[in-house]
């Protein structure tokens, strides 16, 4: 997890960390898009979104509950990379 403001103020070691990172996820909360676009506008290929309006909340309606957060994880987990085995 890092600090999407310091993507968009492109912070040295911000950048050179998600750089880095073998896969990058945004959640947006609508369909604006803003923190994929933020990610993808820093010049990185890596991202996947997840849009939580897309899992059937309403932003500025749904409360944050543990249910909701777990529906959220659900849907990370299946953009992260599967570790090879050495």
């Amino acid at each position: 997890m890092s600090c999407l403001a310091g993507i968009g103020g492109r912070v040295s070691g911000l950048m050179a960390s998600a750089a880095g990172a073998p896969a990058l996820i945004a959640i947006d909360g609508c369909a604006h898009d803003c923190a994929t676009k933020t990610l993808q506008l820093a010049g990185f290929t890596h991202v996947h979104s997840v849009r939580v309006t897309d899992l059937g909340f309403k932003k500025g309606e749904s409360p944050a509950t543990a249910e909701a957060v777990q529906t959220v994880v659900r849907r990370v987990e299946t953009l992260l990379p599967v570790p090879t085995q050495s």
